[in-house]
């Protein structure tokens, strides 16, 4: 239990790291775009849902307290379907630059460097990465409608789902390196599925953080999976 705390607050540890790291300034442009895109997602999806509910029922005729009920739902909802697009966006314009961040972390360490993998290699373990990461949401997807009906219980199995979704994103680029193929990522990932859960729930704690917090959830939690990868090589500076 005591581990998996510790997993789990990792990630938020992890903030004050930043600050001693030359990694911000690689990400400023993805920091607004990701700023823009996210408003302008749950912005769509909110109106897409509410349009839907206004079509099968006339919400002007309803007890207010019941209209209050129907758009905090219709909120909830939203931004679970926010998170779909938040992670699809992650893997593809967020991830490719936390290999920058790997550079700097093993400076900040100390640590020498890992096998690097060529172009042709990186390009398919992306492409590989970006399937994984779509099977993720089309069963995240099944679970939003499928859960539904259990009312309270819905937002903590979406919550804690999509939390190992990011936490497997997250192992699978810091492995690139070490494991090249996807099938010895993949094995290993799957022999620490605690280490990978918890730390993907407590980076993805972090969106709730205004405007900053899309990305920090990332870098945040690779910094925690390479802490907790290379403790035994870690020499704090």
């Amino acid at each position: 239990m005591k581990e998996s705390w510790e997993y789990l607050i990792k990630p938020i540890k992890s903030l004050s790291l930043l600050k001693k790291l030359k990694f911000l300034k690689y990400i400023i442009f993805i920091i607004f775009l990701a700023f823009l895109l996210s408003i302008g997602i749950a912005y769509f999806i909110y109106l897409l849902l509410e349009g839907l509910i206004w079509s099968f029922f006339d919400l002007s005729q309803i007890h207010s307290m019941i209209k209050f009920l129907v758009y905090a739902v219709i909120v909830l909802q939203s931004f679970f379907l926010f998170l779909v697009f938040y992670r699809v966006f992650v893997q593809i314009f967020v991830f490719p630059f936390l290999l920058l961040l790997r550079k700097e972390l093993e400076k900040h360490y100390r640590i020498g460097n890992f096998q690097k993998t060529n172009f042709f290699l990186s390009f398919r373990n992306f492409l590989w990465s970006l399937y994984k990461t779509l099977l993720f949401q089309v069963v995240y997807l099944f679970l939003l409608v499928f859960t539904f009906f259990l009312g309270p219980l819905q937002p903590l199995i979406l919550f804690l789902y999509q939390g190992y979704s990011l936490g497997y994103g997250i192992y699978d680029i810091l492995l690139e390196q070490e494991f090249p193929t996807p099938k010895e990522r993949y094995q290993l990932i799957e022999s620490i599925k605690k280490e990978v859960f918890f730390t993907g729930v407590g980076a993805l704690i972090l969106i709730f953080i205004p405007i900053l917090g899309v990305i920090l959830s990332p870098v945040s939690g690779f910094i925690a999976a390479f802490q907790n990868r290379y403790q035994r090589y870690l020499i704090l500076v």
